[in-house]
């Protein structure tokens, strides 16, 4: 946008505060008032964007970078704008309500001004401090599909043994609840035979001791 258009607007904020973006009538009778009548296209595009609710968005959300590509989106399907004129418009809006973003050493914390390479406080390089940056996002990123694609596969494995179960059920014409049945059915005999084996080797050792005694 026009850079003496985001000056008015920045001034129409300041003086009647930032509501004034957030109310579309209040807003197209001021704004009026401070172009006198000029810089319509800029002000057209600006209650499109008020129209969606943009400043809104921008307000409520703490970071908005990550809804940015959405109301520029919107801008689009519902304006039929290009999208550089609908990012023109949402970075415009950012600009007024936030304010440009500053950025700061990462080893000295000292502000930093957008062109500096390094800083001047203490040398440190600041395009390395980004690609560090960079490379620590994307191995957190990796290291989280990674752990959520492990999570995923345990259910798999699970339902995959339990289809095996009731295949094998099913070549040898028995329901699951029936060979359930029938492993129980096996327990209790196992468990039943062994009470006899014992019983009889006492049996035994009773009769055996009771021959010793009659000697």
């Amino acid at each position: 946008m026009d850079s003496n258009f985001i000056t008015i607007l920045q001034k129409l904020v300041l003086e009647q505060g930032k509501e004034v973006l957030l109310n579309q009538v209040k807003c197209k009778a001021l704004l009026a008032d401070y172009t006198h009548g000029e810089y319509k296209k800029e002000s057209r595009l600006l209650f499109q964007a008020l129209d969606i609710g943009v400043p809104k968005a921008i307000e409520a959300a703490y970071d908005f970078k990550k809804y940015k590509q959405q109301q520029i989106k919107i801008l689009k399907e519902e304006y039929f704008l290009a999208e550089e004129v609908a990012a023109d418009v949402v970075d415009t809006l950012v600009l007024v309500l936030k304010g440009k973003e500053k950025s700061y050493c990462k080893k000295c914390s000292k502000e930093l001004l957008e062109e500096w390479k390094t800083c001047p406080y203490c040398s440190s390089n600041v395009a390395c401090q980004e690609s560090i940056n960079n490379d620590s996002f994307k191995l957190h990123k990796e290291q989280s599909i990674n752990h959520i694609s492990l999570s995923n596969s345990k259910p798999i494995s699970h339902m995959t043994s339990q289809k095996t179960i009731d295949s094998n059920c099913q070549n040898t014409n028995i329901a699951p609840s029936e060979a359930q049945h029938e492993e129980d059915g096996t327990s209790l005999g196992c468990i039943f035979g062994v009470l006899i084996f014992i019983g009889c080797v006492l049996l035994l050792l009773f009769y055996g001791s009771n021959n010793m005694k009659e000697k």
